[in-house]
């Protein structure tokens, strides 16, 4: 008898994030197709499994199949270098190598409020480094346009776009941590669960803040799977 290959997805559209880590992790000790596990995992069965498997008996690989993407919008580099660095995961972040930065467009500490004098001082070095690099943009642009001849059939438009990319690249550098960003993440949820706790154990209020929402908005996904995520005493010490 030939036994030929069988490959298909299991489609998110029809099954949760959560009975598909299920489906994927009950192979181990069922001999059926993943379709026919997936028929007989419900809801209910999943998340049954998962507190008695993956958060009772510490079986978290489980959790690597439950998938999440999580659109997350002006929050500062800072915070988002802080996302950002955990593995088994992707990012796609808005391009300060490509898009101008508007003055004003970076994030106040709350930790700032009770200081006024350290408050107004911030604010002052903020716009000072975005007042600076839209001078410098122009400043490059205006410069480029005597060393960067137009190509031969380039069109107005991007002949200036291609000398505004390469004068927002070299500007860039001088915008401060503060500066907002948005950044698209897919992240499995046992990635997501070590993120949101790192975060949580963050001195920063912002990063706190990104943290306590992510783990709203991911529960909804994998309600199970990213339960215990809180403050870890490790990650601080």
């Amino acid at each position: 008898m030939t036994i030929t290959p069988r490959i298909y997805p299991l489609d998110p559209r029809d099954l949760t994030e959560e009975q598909i880590a299920v489906t994927f992790a009950m192979t181990s000790r069922r001999p059926e197709p993943f379709d026919e596990i997936a028929g007989v995992v419900t809801t209910e069965k999943a998340a049954d499994f998962h507190e008695r498997w993956v958060l009772n008996y510490g079986h978290a690989s489980v959790a690597e199949h439950a998938i999440i993407h999580m659109a997350i919008e002006n929050i500062s580099r800072l915070a988002c270098d802080t996302l950002e660095d955990n593995r088994l995961a992707s990012y796609t972040e808005k391009s300060s190598r490509y898009q101008v930065i508007d003055c004003g467009y970076y994030h106040i500490p709350k930790e700032l409020e009770g200081n006024p004098a350290l408050h107004a001082i911030y604010l002052e070095t903020c716009d000072a480094l975005f007042e600076t690099y839209r001078r410098m943009v122009e400043g490059i642009i205006k410069h480029l346009r005597t060393v960067r001849p137009r190509q031969e059939r380039e069109r107005d438009g991007a002949y200036s776009l291609r000398l505004r990319r390469e004068a927002t690249d070299s500007a860039r550098f001088i915008l401060p941590a503060a500066t907002l960003t948005n950044v698209g993440v897919t992240m499995n949820a046992r990635s997501m669960e070590h993120a949101i706790s790192k975060l949580l154990s963050s001195d920063l209020g912002e990063e706190v803040a990104l943290g306590n929402e992510l783990r709203d908005q991911a529960r909804n996904i994998t309600p199970t799977l990213i339960k215990y995520a809180d403050y870890n005493d490790y990650m601080v010490a």
